[in-house]
């Protein structure tokens, strides 16, 4: 038996049509505007997951170069810093070989004790480096300075400073500032520098090159660690681009619209539209078709 179709039924039916036709023309319009496929979860509830995790990597990834830019700046200033130390402590070895010859005289050996007067007072401000606000040589303790009136002092449990630049992958970026300043410098009595100065006073600072000696050893120790820090830095820096590189590549494939194809799509849409319109105006009331009009 069939089914009696009335001009209600018609109207009915025409108007749902029309209805799904502006959602879908919405929908690509809304691509075309946003520049994504992926506007809210109903739209592919998978791929905006996806969508979710690949932007959470993204951030985490910026942290981590963030980390790891601030943590070679860290490195490079520390270098520097004992790049000055060393050729303070060459100079003073020069200095050291020249007052031993015993042909100096007074005022000569005077303009050498006041030279090392000041390459003290230089190694004690690099002692006292900082980056910001923060005092690199003292442990975690960055904001008590380090060098003062009463020589090189910081606390026995120092600590390391290390940078988060990925996951469970920390990289020290701190040395141990004892280990260079308190010879030097003095911890709890006097350092190299001051007794090298009295024992020009008693004409024989030769006894001190050995010392000298060592002291350069263990700055360039401490800069040999500093160097394979940076290096390391610098190649988990390279590695966190390239990942970052591709995990933008997956989210844009994932929720980035392809341009060509959605206004392929909406043109398309827009002559199914037109079309519905256009049938639609041949089968209702007249004065409706005028408004269509």
């Amino acid at each position: 038996m069939s089914v009696r179709v009335t001009q209600t039924m018609l109207n009915r039916n025409m108007l749902s049509n029309l209805n799904r036709s502006y959602q879908v023309l919405d929908k690509y319009q809304n691509q075309l505007s946003t520049g994504k496929k992926l506007n809210k979860p109903s739209d592919d509830p998978v791929s905006v997951y996806q969508a979710m995790a690949h932007r959470s990597n993204v951030v985490e990834i910026e942290q981590y170069k963030r980390n790891a830019k601030d943590g070679l700046s860290w490195i490079e200033v520390t270098d520097e810093a004992l790049d000055q130390v060393t050729n303070v402590l060459h100079r003073v070895r020069e200095l050291v070989v020249l007052a031993s010859n015993g042909t100096n005289e007074d005022t000569s050996m005077g303009a050498i004790k006041a030279e090392i007067e000041q390459l003290r007072d230089h190694v004690g401000e690099i002692a006292n480096t900082t980056i910001g606000d923060k005092y690199i040589f003292s442990g975690t303790d960055t904001k008590e300075r380090p060098y003062g009136e009463n020589g090189f002092s910081i606390d026995d449990d120092a600590g390391e400073i290390e940078w988060e630049v990925g996951q469970q992958s920390m990289i020290k970026v701190s040395v141990n500032g004892s280990n260079i300043f308190s010879g030097l410098l003095g911890g709890s009595g006097e350092g190299m520098f001051d007794e090298i100065l009295n024992d020009l006073e008693n004409g024989n600072p030769g006894n001190w090159l050995g010392e000298i000696d060592e002291q350069l050893d263990t700055v360039l120790t401490e800069r040999a660690s500093v160097g394979a820090n940076m290096n390391r830095m610098e190649l988990v820096l390279s590695r966190l681009d390239q990942v970052e590189i591709t995990t933008k590549k997956l989210l844009s494939k994932t929720e980035d619209a392809d341009i060509a194809e959605t206004i392929t799509e909406l043109i398309t849409q827009e002559n199914v539209h037109r079309a519905a319109l256009s049938a639609g105006a041949r089968i209702i009331q007249p004065s409706l078709v005028d408004f269509l009009r």
